[in-house]
């Protein structure tokens, strides 16, 4: 597919921030005991999603007499739920239907008095933590184009049969997962200004799959997502393998077109008997003929998160990609010079 760079983007935006890498040097790899994986980082001197500038935000503030600003005071006004009123910067903690759970929240700059915020929500696979697996997107999150809050949830852990750290094979009820996805929303809506329009989804293997089970019962609300090694359970195709046929997942319900990278890692991209590569080729015409664009990255590198495709391509396609985009901007214009060459635009068969 013809491959193009945004100039016209290059010229209005400055060099993205570094990014971390989640190889370091060796693949980051689940494994059936759930060990911690460990993750080194790297920098990133180009890309192409220079298309996205590096920059701190400056806001001025108008102060009443009494100390105190206008949109403080309106903020304060508002009651709100005591455990969202105590979110902040940090590790915290919610009580979802009787359990406590923990996310890991990063804030823009003046998170208080801006907005609306777009929200990246990030899901990490299987033995990792969310400590780990933040840095993905944490070096964006004062992007100067793109600023948006982070939300990097941690995993229970659940044990298979009923999930995989995450609980997200069994739950025609919604399990324990999409209660815990709607609190954090709804604390955040709560809080902050929030772009309804610009909240998004991503995830590595079982965070992967995670977020497919969000896109097909939460997918109204969300704008994209981007997942390396995952699967969607109620693609009657995936019904297969110990995975698949332990799986149960609600009907998928989404009417929103929202858009999708697609990234695995080729015949390699196995865990246990879980071969990602499958699901891949089942899920892409599957999700094309319900109106879903797709990118689709075979990077052939096995279960990992390529270095070539990280955090600058994940900021970059969601920056394109408003839930107010029914047709990907890519599909006339070409994927943008960022994303690899093993990257494909694979459009929607539904219009």
């Amino acid at each position: 597919m013809h491959r193009v760079c945004h100039l016209g983007l290059l010229v209005l935006m400055v060099t993205l921030w570094a990014c971390s890498s989640c190889e370091s040097g060796k693949e980051q790899a689940e494994t059936v005991a759930g060990t911690e994986t460990e993750a080194g980082t790297e920098t990133a001197s180009d890309t192409s999603a220079e298309a996205l500038a590096e920059a701190e935000t400056a806001t001025e503030t108008v102060t009443d007499p009494d100390g105190s600003t206008g949109i403080e005071a309106a903020v304060e006004a508002t009651p709100v739920d005591p455990q969202c009123a105590a979110l902040e910067e940090g590790s915290n903690k919610l009580t979802v239907n009787g359990e406590e759970r923990t996310l890991l929240l990063r804030l823009p700059e003046n998170a208080r008095l801006g907005g609306p915020w777009p929200v990246v929500f990030q899901w990490h696979g299987l033995g990792d933590t969310a400590k780990n697996f933040e840095f993905l997107m944490k070096p964006y999150v004062n992007n100067q184009m793109f600023p948006f809050i982070l939300v990097t949830p941690e995993a229970l852990p659940v044990e298979f049969p009923t999930g995989l750290d995450w609980d997200l094979l069994k739950i025609p009820d919604g399990g324990k997962e999409l209660p815990f996805f709607d609190t954090i929303l709804a604390c955040l809506k709560a809080r902050w200004e929030i772009d309804d329009d610009r909240i998004y989804s991503m995830g590595f293997s079982a965070g992967a799959v995670m977020t497919d089970l969000l896109a097909a019962t939460r997918g109204d609300e969300l704008a994209a997502v981007f997942t390396w090694s995952g699967g969607y359970l109620d693609d009657p195709e995936n019904d297969t393998g110990t995975v698949g046929v332990m799986a149960d997942w609600p009907p998928y319900t989404t009417t929103n077109r929202y858009a999708q990278v697609i990234a695995f890692g080729g015949e390699k991209d196995v865990w246990t008997v879980v071969h990602f590569n499958s699901f891949a080729a089942a899920d892409v015409p599957w999700l094309n003929g319900m109106g879903h664009d797709l990118v689709v990255c075979d990077h052939g590198l096995g279960h990992t998160v390529p270095q070539a495709l990280q955090g600058a391509q994940v900021l970059e396609f969601f920056f394109y990609h408003p839930r107010t985009a029914q047709d990907s901007p890519w599909a006339s214009s070409g994927l943008p010079g960022s994303f690899p060459q093993y990257c494909t635009f694979s459009p929607s068969t539904e219009r």
